[in-house]
């Protein structure tokens, strides 16, 4: 498993599936329905480990105000993924990522993503319009231009998503049940499926927290162990922080804690 790959996984917090066509995903309903939540100023910062040895930084910072962007006000929440500096000589990594979401409707409305994994590059902008169910994604890298029709409700990018799931009602469902998300990303509308596995404790910065446990679904790649190699705990009291994601694999277990302040 490439770092990239692994640090893409884990700051998506969850497994998906690719479809070039948005009508490939059928009938899958959106779990999330509440209003759009985003903490202006919130700053969070993540170390990813393999047992002692640190993979990378993972940091996400929400804007102190809403920003207007055609026309509508909106959070801009950027989201940066590196590899540890002792890994360069290994591979690096460089993910950056800045979204702005409608703060009304929870609809992203622009995104622009900047990526590095060792010889590969890429940057990209993508704008929203769902008043004309269509998405407009820009390689500024290759200075090419692709139109694709979708509707609002599947206009989530990556980081609209890593909301989204944090925001979720969880009380709403019953342990065991299936959540079904779905969103867009370098040309593919992806859906996505977690598990609730209830409320549990989660010892954090030397102390208990009660936290939602979640698995992903479909994980399908030889390096993970077991029946369901990844975990995820949100905390249950505002403001509902991923304290940690966990990921075993045949190589050792990988995971993804939150720095605290």
């Amino acid at each position: 498993m490439k770092p990239g790959h692994l640090f893409i996984l884990l700051f998506c917090f969850c497994a998906c599936s690719g479809h070039r066509d948005e009508r490939e995903l059928g009938g899958v309903p959106v779990e999330f329905s509440g209003q759009f939540q985003a903490i202006p100023g919130e700053k969070l910062k993540y170390k990813a480990k393999m047992g002692f040895m640190g993979l990378g930084e993972l940091s996400t910072l929400v804007s102190p105000t809403t920003e207007m962007v055609q026309g509508r006000k909106c959070f801009h929440i950027t989201a940066d993924a590196n590899s540890a500096s002792g890994l360069s000589w290994v591979s690096k990594v460089v993910h950056h990522w800045e979204s702005w979401i409608d703060s009304a409707s929870g609809v992203s409305i622009f995104m622009r993503r900047q990526a590095r994994e060792n010889r590969y590059t890429t940057s990209l902008e993508l704008s929203y319009f769902p008043d004309s169910s269509k998405i407009i994604e820009r390689n500024l890298k290759r200075g090419e231009a692709k139109t694709f029709s979708s509707s609002a409700e599947r206009m989530n990018d990556m980081v609209n998503l890593m909301w989204k799931l944090r925001n979720t009602n969880f009380n709403q469902y019953q342990k065991g049940d299936t959540l079904r998300y779905s969103g867009f990303h370098d040309g593919e509308w992806l859906s996505f499926r977690v598990c609730y596995a209830g409320i549990t404790e989660l010892k954090w910065n030397k102390s208990r927290h009660k936290v939602f446990e979640l698995y992903p679904v479909g994980l399908e790649t030889t390096f993970l162990r077991g029946e369901n190699p990844a975990r995820i705990w949100i905390e249950t009291t505002s403001p509902r922080r991923p304290l940690k994601v966990k990921l075993e694999t045949y190589f050792g277990n990988f995971s993804v804690d939150l720095i605290p302040d």
